[in-house]
Parts: C-alpha cells; sequence; structure tokens
C-alpha cells in the first residue's frame, strides 16, 4: 500500500497542490478503540489532536482514520480541522481539471466499497468518478455503494480471527464472480484482505484479479 501513498503524492504534485506531511505520525487509533483498548485510544487522539492543532485540513488514505478524525474525536474535544478522504481531492481534481486522465486502464475494473467510507462517511461516487475517467469498462458487483460486502477487516477483525466462515473469501468470490481483471478500493484495510482472499479462491487457471487503490488507477493513467 506504500505504493499508493507514493501515487496520490504524485497526482498532488501534477495537480500542483501544496502539502505537507506528519513529523510524527501515530496511528488514529481506530483499531484500539474497536478492541476496547481505551487507554491507548486515549493516548492516540491527545498525541494526534496535538500534532494537529494548527491544521487546517486533513487528507487521508485510511477511512478509519478519516471516522476517527473528523467524527470520533469530536466526541471528546472540539476539533479545528476539517478531515477529507483521498478520493473526494483526487474526483475533485479531475472534476476541475486540475488533473487529465486517460482511459488507459486495460481489461474489466470493479470497485469494492469500504464499509467505513460508504456508511460511516456516505462517500460513494468520487471513487467511481476517478475509476470511470481511467476505464471505460467499469462493473458494479451486486452488493456495492451503501450495501457493500464487509472485506472482513472491520470492527477490529484484521487482529481476530473469524471462527466461523471468512468474510473477505466471500468478498473476493464476488470479486472473481464480476469477471473483473482489476478490483479498485480505497482502503488500506480492504487492500489487504483483497489481496489475502483472492489468492486462495482464484479458480485454476485464470489470472489473479489485480488489486488497486483509486490513486493508482489514477496515477496509472495520468495524460
Amino acid at each position: 500500500f506504500n505504493k499508493s501513498v507514493e501515487n496520490f503524492t504524485k497526482i498532488l504534485d501534477v495537480a500542483g497542490v501544496s502539502y505537507g506531511v506528519l513529523a510524527e505520525e501515530h496511528c488514529s487509533g481506530d483499531p484500539a478503540n474497536r478492541l476496547g483498548d481505551k487507554l491507548t485510544y486515549t493516548m492516540l487522539r491527545e498525541h494526534n489532536m496535538e500534532q494537529l492543532s494548527d491544521t487546517k485540513k486533513v487528507v487521508t488514505l485510511c477511512p478509519h482514520c478519516a471516522v476517527n478524525l473528523g467524527k470520533e474525536y469530536r466526541k471528546y474535544d472540539a476539533i479545528n480541522y476539517t478531515v477529507e478522504h483521498h478520493t473526494q481531492v483526487i474526483g475533485r481534481l479531475i472534476e476541475k481539471g486540475k488533473i487529465k486522465v486517460q482511459m488507459g486502464e486495460s481489461g474489466k475494473v470493479t470497485y469494492h466499497d469500504p464499509c467505513n467510507l460508504s456508511r460511516m462517511l456516505d462517500i460513494v461516487d468520487e471513487p467511481r468518478t476517478a475509476i470511470q475517467a481511467a476505464s471505460s469498462n467499469f462493473q458494479e458487483m451486486d452488493e456495492s455503494g451503501r450495501n457493500t460486502l464487509c472485506c472482513g477487516a472491520g470492527g477490529a477483525l484484521w487482529w481476530k480471527k473469524e471462527t466461523k466462515g471468512r468474510t473477505h473469501l466471500v468478498r473476493a468470490e464476488q470479486v472473481i464472480e464480476s469477471g473483473a481483471d482489476t478490483v479498485v478500493t480505497g482502503c488500506n484495510f480492504c487492500f489487504g484482505m483483497m489481496k489475502q482472499g483472492l489468492g486462495p479462491m482464484t479458480p485454476e487457471g485464470r489470472a489473479e484479479v489485480v488489486v488497486k487503490d483509486v490513486a493508482d488507477i489514477v496515477a496509472d493513467n495520468l495524460a
């Protein structure tokens, strides 16, 4: 996923956007919060609030961070910054003509909506704006948008293995059934779960579906 971060900064550079990176960036605390570790969550939240005290806008590639920084923290302290997910920024740059994207993505492309992005933040259209700027062969999955199926990492399940069934394998099977050559997502957790699930679920003789972030498909097709 580090490459996706680099691709997002590439997009910002091409668009001429001025930005900075936190010198001491810590986790937003979402996993600790979901696991009930309130002490660790409080320590992380207080550190981040201090780091962001003079910040006007925060952009993150992680929907879990976007929810915590923009919604959860507000329950404890007043926040002086706004929070955007990187797909919102990319979608706006495309619509305003700040970056030019060509339809150079080959094969069929589908999109996995992250739960936190679609249901918690109501961000559904912006990722599709970006994807459809790079691909003329976009195919929705049956469970998409606000009715998306979790990748299997939500609620801190990334660290706690399910005892019955594997949600990420169910979602991977749906990706394969869509006939897509590439699945795009907008979440680092989903990115990892797609990578894990598609390997064992891919039928013999078929090429494994490529996993990309929204930043990847746009950066790969900048005009």
